[in-house]
C-alpha cells in the first residue's frame, strides 16, 4: 500500500514501539507515524542530501536518530530536535553504521564529488568530532555499512563501481582496512548485513554470502 509520496528510501520501525515508524523520499524528506504508519503526518526532517539518504535509528536507544545529507545529523528525541555537525566539504553523505551498544558511536561515508574525494569517518560523541578513516578504501560510492553488533570496532561496508574491491573489512574500527572480496564479481554492490556470524552482500548480479568473513563467497 503506498503510504508515503515520492520516490520512497529508507525507513525505520521503534524496536520497542512498532506503532512509531519512519519512512522517508528523496533528499531526505523524513515523516513520522505513531500509528503503525497508516498516517505519516510529522515532518521529523528535511534536509538537501543524496537522492537516497541514509537515516537510522541507535540500536541501543530508540530516542537517537542519526541522518546524513552534506551534515550529520543527530536527534536525541524521536526526532523533534536535530544537532547538525559539519558540512563534510561538498560531498553528500550516503551510509551510516551505528554501534549496537554505544548510541554514540556513529561511522558514515560520504560520496566523492568533482572536487572531494570519498570520506569514511567515525565519532565516538554523536558526531561532535570525527576521526577520518578513509585510508585504504577505494574513491568509489560507498553504499552501505554494516557493524558487528557484538563488537562495534569490527565493521564492513561496501562500494559501487568497477575496477577494483567492494567489500572492506576492518576489525580496528577502520584504522586498517582489508578487502575481502575474493572471488565476488566486478559488478557495483549496494547492501551489506552482518548477522551471526554470516555475513550478507546484495549487489546488482543477486546476493552473495560468506560464514568465515569474506574467505569463501557463495
Amino acid at each position: 500500500e503506498w503510504v508515503l509520496g515520492g520516490d520512497g528510501t529508507c525507513n525505520g520501525i521503534d524496536k520497542l514501539n512498532d506503532f512509531e515508524q519512519y519512512a522517508s523520499y528523496q533528499n531526505l524528506n523524513l515523516r513520522g507515524s505513531t500509528d503503525q504508519g497508516l498516517t505519516f503526518f510529522n515532518s521529523v526532517f528535511s534536509d538537501t542530501g543524496a537522492f537516497v539518504s541514509p537515516f537510522e535509528i541507535a540500536p541501543s536507544n530508540q530516542n537517537i536518530m542519526y541522518a546524513g545529507s552534506s551534515f550529520l545529523s543527530r536527534s536525541d528525541d524521536k526526532g523533534f530536535t536535530w544537532n547538525s555537525f559539519g558540512p563534510y566539504g561538498n560531498s553528500k553523505i550516503l551510509s551510516l553504521g551505528i554501534s549496537s551498544s554505544n548510541p554514540l558511536k556513529v561511522y558514515f561515508a560520504s560520496a566523492p564529488t568533482s572536487t572531494d574525494s570519498m570520506k569514511f569517518y567515525v565519532s565516538i560523541n554523536g558526531g561532535a568530532s570525527v576521526t577520518d578513516i578513509s585510508a585504504g578504501l577505494p574513491n568509489r560510492y560507498p553504499r552501505d555499512i554494516a557493524v558487528n553488533p557484538n563488537n562495534d570496532n569490527e565493521l564492513f561496508t561496501v562500494f559501487s563501481g568497477f575496477g577494483s574491491g567492494h567489500v572492506f573489512y576492518s576489525s580496528n574500527a577502520g584504522q586498517t582496512w582489508m578487502d575481502i572480496s575474493g572471488t565476488l564479481p566486478d559488478v557495483p554492490f549496494h547492501s551489506i548485513l552482518f548477522y551471526s556470524q554470516v555475513l550478507i552482500a546484495g549487489s546488482d548480479l543477486g546476493v552473495f554470502y560468506s560464514s568465515d568473513t569474506g574467505t569463501v563467497w557463495q
